[in-house]
């Protein structure tokens, strides 16, 4: 927050769009005022429950009151109460008594998730995040709400008194769950993964995370997961130690007796490394390629990046669903319809969250998936017939034909989901 030249008054960083010539004064007598009466205000109904909440020694309010705020409240009434630790799904927990009414996670899920599930409810000092007729707080990426949360209003329910940032030893790392590949911050504590944060990674997932990603780390610890190898004695499995089941495992592969498939798809170095593994590892040497076809003559298959998602004015999505394969990808073609108007064509058999803003959407038949998209590419190359299409596919004349414009003529981006 600061004073812009030209302005009257002070401006606050989250309602004034940054632009070009701008000059901006955060350091003054009269900023440092102000800061502290808008802290004033905020700190009259919060609870001191510092000590106790999770957000504690990591809390923007918590920080911002000590660099800028009162030390003493004049506030002498009775401050608001309202119902604690209230559980909005199985992994957030609502404690109303801490919100101090900002809106980010009603705005997160209205304008990043796109599923709405959170709104304002009553007005003045009364107003309270919470979803639609009290019901459960159902969304994928819920988890982002506890990490944009400025207090200890949303908490992670996982991880709901089982440390302090100050005990949490924190490592970068890459989420596994899914073909992403998020950047996340992995706590640990005991040699125990606890909680699991976004990491800012603008050409990947932004700064977001699937609940999935987020939340499901927790299996690493589950009880019935198996801690030591087993090896087969007969028809029964005895429990061995690393060592011996590497010495297995080695011994299987050996002596030419293993061999390993790899895809066309994989990178010089990954084959690289495959060959290598085979050859020193297991000890074949031998290399055999055939393919019938000559892959000169097919067009080059260049990966797409997640970030170039955004500046695609159309895209295609074929047989998959993004919000459960691809959760970031789905964000990503969210944000490109909802920011640039990119025209989205999706085709399934069945409805998935992006029919919500679908410009068009293709739904065939089971098991004419590739009827489809042979008779969409004569469409979109102006030699087929949409009469035929729909016959053999189910899908309707109007939606091919308005799926062939939105597709001709565009850069043609792919996207391979789980399989």
């Amino acid at each position: 927050d600061g004073s812009v030249r030209k302005m009257p008054k002070p401006q606050t960083a989250c309602s004034l769009p940054a632009s070009d010539g701008l000059i901006i004064e955060t350091d003054s007598e009269a900023i440092h005022k102000d800061r502290k009466g808008v802290l004033e205000f905020l700190l009259i109904n919060h609870p001191l429950d510092c000590p106790i909440c999770d957000r504690g020694g990591e809390c923007p309010l918590q920080n911002n009151t000590l660099f800028y705020g009162p030390s003493t409240s004049r506030f002498v009434e009775m401050k608001r109460h309202a119902p604690k630790a209230f559980p909005l799904s199985k992994y957030v927990t609502l404690d109303l008594e801490r919100c101090i009414q900002c809106g980010r996670c009603v705005r997160f899920t209205e304008e990043i998730s796109g599923d709405a599930q959170l709104a304002f409810r009553f007005r003045g000092s009364h107003m309270q995040p919470s979803t639609f007729g009290l019901t459960e707080f159902d969304s994928k990426f819920s988890g982002n709400t506890i990490e944009i949360c400025p207090v200890g209003a949303l908490t992670n329910a996982k991880y709901r008194f089982r440390a302090r940032p100050w005990d949490l030893q924190t490592r970068p790392g890459i989420c596994t769950v899914c073909s992403n590949g998020c950047n996340v911050y992995m706590d640990y504590r005991q040699n125990q993964i606890v909680r699991v944060n976004g990491r800012t990674n603008e050409a990947v997932n932004e700064e977001w995370t699937c609940d999935r990603g987020k939340f499901g780390h927790y299996e690493l610890n589950a009880d019935d997961r198996l801690e030591t190898p087993f090896t087969r004695k007969g028809n029964a499995l005895q429990a061995t130690e690393w060592p011996a089941a590497y010495g297995e495992i080695m011994g299987a592969f050996r002596g030419g007796k293993g061999a390993a498939l790899a895809s066309n798809r994989l990178s010089n170095e990954d084959l690289f490394l495959l060959k290598r593994l085979m050859a020193e590892g297991f000890g074949t040497a031998d290399l055999d390629y055939r393919f019938e076809r000559d892959l000169s003559e097919e067009p080059a298959s260049v990966p797409l990046t997640i970030e170039s998602l955004e500046a695609a004015g159309s895209i295609l999505i074929f047989g998959t669903s993004l919000a459960e394969e691809e959760p970031i990808v789905y964000l990503r073609v969210r944000k490109a319809w909802f920011r640039n108007n990119a025209k989205v064509v999706v085709a399934t058999e069945t409805g998935t969250e992006v029919d919500g803003f679908a410009h068009t959407i293709l739904r065939y038949r089971p098991g004419t998936a590739h009827l489809l998209a042979d008779g969409l590419a004569g469409l979109v190359a102006g030699t087929g017939s949409a009469e035929a299409v729909a016959e053999r596919t189910g899908v309707f004349v109007e939606e091919l034909r308005a799926a062939a414009e939105i597709l001709a003529g565009a850069p043609i981006l792919t996207t391979r989901g789980l399989y």
